[in-house]
Parts: C-alpha cells; structure tokens; sequence
C-alpha cells in the first residue's frame, strides 16, 4: 500500500520511528520545499521495489504468462 499514509500514523502515533512513506513528506519543511532533497527522499524509498523486480522479472513474465492459457 504505497499511498496509505493514514494506517502507519494511527498505529505508530507519537513514535519517533516512522515508515518511509510517511517519512518523505517530513523532509520538505513548513514553509519551503527542496525538491532536489524530496526527490532523492523518493528514489530512496523506489530503490528497494526497482531491485527486487529487476531480479525477479523473469519469474513475474512467466507467472503472468502461465496463468493466460497461452
């Protein structure tokens, strides 16, 4: 769930732990946003999910295919 931002602050209240997509927001401060620091904030947290499909491409085509009759 990449856009729930509600459920990890509910469950994680007051604590200074937070998830990397609640994180991200905090980075920008109240009146100024840097872009360049939000944007490597994003790549950051994209890294993780770009690397685990890189090596795990193969078997998600030949799943998908599988499951098509072809």
């Amino acid at each position: 769930m990449w856009n729930d931002l509600l459920l990890p602050l509910v469950i994680m209240g007051g604590s200074d732990s937070k998830t990397l997509m609640v994180g991200v927001p905090l980075i920008s401060g109240q009146y100024d946003v840097s872009v360049p620091l939000v944007s490597a904030g994003l790549i950051v947290a994209l890294l993780p999910v770009l690397i685990s499909y890189l090596v795990c491409q193969r078997q998600l085509v030949c799943g998908a295919l599988a499951g098509s009759g072809t």
